[in-house]
């Protein structure tokens, strides 16, 4: 079973997020993008949290309606957001969890640790 998804274009932040959430003892997969992530869960990956780290753009808006509609009427993971400060605003309404960029990795374990226990 998987406990994190980690969304994130940057190869070296999904290697650094892994790499401390595993050392945590969490089972992490990582997506490259919006779209290989969900297609992820729409073939039933079901993880207890998602980390997102990718610039907020238009079609985000839709990748978290899909992500609304694909959870509705049963309990969704965690969704922890690391963003850009001036689009807190806009990830802070359907996040559990918004980090702003850079994120430090403590403060990523505790967000994650918060949404999960």
């Amino acid at each position: 079973m998987t406990d994190i998804l980690i969304v994130s274009n940057q190869q070296s932040t999904r290697i650094a997020y892994t790499a401390a959430l595993n050392g945590y003892g969490y089972a992490v997969m990582e997506a490259h993008s919006i779209q290989e992530a969900q297609a992820m869960l729409r073939s039933g990956m079901q993880p207890r949290a998602i980390v997102l780290d990718i610039k907020y753009t238009p079609a985000m808006r839709d990748a978290f309606n899909e992500f609304e509609t694909l959870y509705y009427g049963r309990p969704r993971p965690a969704l922890v957001i690391v963003g850009s400060s001036e689009n807190a605003h806009l990830a802070e309404s359907i996040a559990d969890v918004f980090l702003p960029r850079p994120a430090q990795i403590y403060d990523l374990i505790t967000g994650v640790q918060a949404c999960l226990s």
